[in-house]
């Protein structure tokens, strides 16, 4: 029997350490909490950090059948959400808190799930100087169940589930930021014909004051020659 269950173990390492390479030359970094570990990703949005910090918000209620606003209170809201396609556990299901510092970051730590123990991480926001932001995501997550390297593929699902995270939140902050920029142009246009026109005014009546003094000049010498 013990022979039995360390070739399975054998055979299981053998067909997961392909898998797990990659996420084992992560470096994991530590969380603010300082008692967990985790994984961290980086990128550059072309958008200022108001509108980064506002598209984070917005995504707790952009897919209503995986993520859900419970409740929310001045810094601090709840999202229920779920979870699909992680390893061995396949579907979670978690309420996690999250709280807020203004156009800084984003803590989030778990309330509740069926299947995770630890879902903690935060999004960190820094301004650039060219007007851009750069966003770090952070997350830990940890199953309640054990299997063989059940760390490296929980780092493994982390880094694909900050990835897409990370992506989705570029591509909206950066079409709004360009929808911006298209409305700024549709209406200077606008502001630069009003000027021109209103310089014209001015123009004209310039050009009316001048002639009415050459006409009222004209007058005057004829009577004088008279």
């Amino acid at each position: 029997m013990q022979k039995a269950s360390f070739t399975v173990g054998l055979l299981a390492i053998q067909l997961l350490a392909p898998l797990l390479l990659p996420s084992l030359s992560s470096t994991p970094i530590c969380l603010a909490a300082g008692k967990s570990k985790g994984v961290e990703e980086s990128l550059v949005i072309k958008a200022p950090v108001k509108m980064v910090f506002e598209g984070i918000q917005n995504s707790r209620t952009s897919n209503p059948e995986q993520r859900r606003l419970v409740s929310q209170h001045q810094d601090t809201s709840v999202i229920d959400e779920k979870i699909s396609n992680l390893p061995v556990i396949g579907t979670a299901h978690l309420v996690y808190r999250e709280i807020e510092v203004p156009f800084k970051r984003i803590d989030y730590l778990l309330v509740s799930s069926d299947k995770l123990k630890a879902f903690e991480g935060s999004w960190e926001l820094t301004p650039l100087e060219n007007g851009d932001t750069r966003v770090s995501l952070k997350s830990y997550t940890e199953v309640k169940i054990w299997v063989p390297f059940a760390r490296e593929l929980s780092s493994s699902s982390t880094i694909k589930d900050i990835n897409r995270r990370l992506g989705n939140l570029k591509h909206w902050c950066e079409e709004q930021s360009c929808h911006e920029a298209q409305r700024h142009e549709s209406v200077e246009p606008v502001h630069v014909t009003r000027h021109n026109q209103t310089r014209l005014a001015d123009n004209s009546g310039h050009s009316k004051v001048h002639a009415d003094a050459e006409e009222a000049l004209r007058k005057a010498v004829k009577l004088n020659d008279e």
